[in-house]
């Protein structure tokens, strides 16, 4: 079974490349996923922000205010290692278990996404690294719109990352999304006829 991670940066458009992908019947195993399935009152990903932030982090509901999260760890580097610290070891182990799961049903390939797996070293486990690249105007306007930013804001959440022009050199293969989502189903379409004809450098 052949295991590719699929990584970017914030608003890079990892989450339409996984989308297009699973339309298409190939398994996704997607770390963001996996947090927001553990993210709730009780879940594992909850017990561990709390034991480092405290219930000063709760909204009124007694929920993890993502907002206020959000705002803290993009502004503070040493919080947001901290919550990394925790937080990695769990999604880790779910995508540990969710491989093993695809493997024990015979899957041939399996998809990984995983936005920060350049920065945490895991990219060598994987037989391949695809990279979902976007140019800067582009990620900053995509960003303050979904996220409803200030320039300032989406500067400094695009800047807590590695560069993408960086995470190039990483990367085995790499899909522009700088364009439309036609442009982008293409370039996913060619990159799955690639794989099926191995024409692409998987080990």
């Amino acid at each position: 079974m052949k295991i590719i991670a699929l990584t970017g940066g914030i608003a890079s458009g990892k989450s339409s490349v996984t989308l297009i992908l699973r339309a298409r019947g190939y398994v996704v195993l997607d770390a963001d996923d996996i947090v927001r399935q553990l993210y709730g009152k009780g879940m594992p990903i909850f017990n561990a922000i709390l034991s480092v932030f405290g219930n000063n982090i709760l909204d009124d509901a007694g929920e993890i205010d993502r907002k206020k999260l959000g705002n803290l760890v993009f502004s503070d580097s040493e919080a947001r290692i901290r919550l990394d610290s925790v937080t990695h070891p769990i999604v880790e182990a779910e995508i540990s278990r969710g491989i093993e799961e695809q493997r024990m049903q015979g899957e041939n390939i399996i998809f990984v996404d995983s936005p920060l797996l350049i920065e945490t070293g895991k990219y060598e486990r994987y037989d391949m690294v695809i990279l979902v690249y976007v140019d800067p105007d582009t990620q900053i306007q995509r960003l303050r719109s979904r996220n409803q930013l200030s320039y300032e804001e989406a500067i400094q959440r695009i800047k807590s990352q590695m560069p993408l022009e960086e995470k190039k050199a990483y990367a085995d293969y790499i899909i522009d999304n700088s364009g439309t989502l036609e442009a982008l189903e293409q370039q996913v379409d060619l990159l799955l006829r690639l794989l099926a004809q191995s024409d692409l450098p998987i080990p």
